[in-house]
């Protein structure tokens, strides 16, 4: 009887952990990272005009929060041409500014081979360690004005 009292015991005791060892389990890490958002998402910009864009850096959670608070809005702004390196050449005229503002040049090169396209581009180096950065991109299309 004394056995079985001391195995009833045990039983208990180890329920007893079980149980209260339920309620503890670990809570999964949530992680962070950073992106950039540009607007307006899209442009039509013809030759000789300017678009201005603005970048919005987000942090944003793995449990789906995002947040603008405390984060570096600082972004580098630049423009390549067409979606293939060297098709069309970027023309000196057209650049973008740190501020954002996009100018075509009135003699920018288009072709077939990219839609008539620049690519606008807002990085920021968010934590400031050399190497970690974000960008955003915008697809900007040039109408073919040949």
């Amino acid at each position: 009887m004394k056995n079985m009292v001391k195995l009833f015991g045990i039983i208990a005791i180890v329920a007893l952990i079980g149980f209260s060892m339920a309620g503890c389990e670990e809570e999964e890490a949530i992680t962070y990272g950073y992106n950039v958002y540009i607007s307006p998402d899209s442009a039509t910009v013809e030759k000789g005009n300017t678009q201005t864009f603005t970048a919005t850096v987000k942090k944003e959670g793995s449990d789906g929060s995002s947040t603008t608070s405390g984060v570096n809005q600082t972004v580098t702004w630049s423009v390549e041409a067409g979606s293939i390196p060297g098709y069309p050449n970027l023309d000196a005229g057209t650049a973008i500014t740190q501020g954002g503002v996009l100018t075509v040049s009135a003699s920018q090169q288009t072709d077939a081979y990219n839609a008539n396209t620049l690519l606008v581009r807002a990085t920021s180096s968010y934590d400031g360690l050399e190497g970690y950065a974000s960008w955003g991109r915008v697809i900007v299309t040039i109408p073919n004005t040949n």
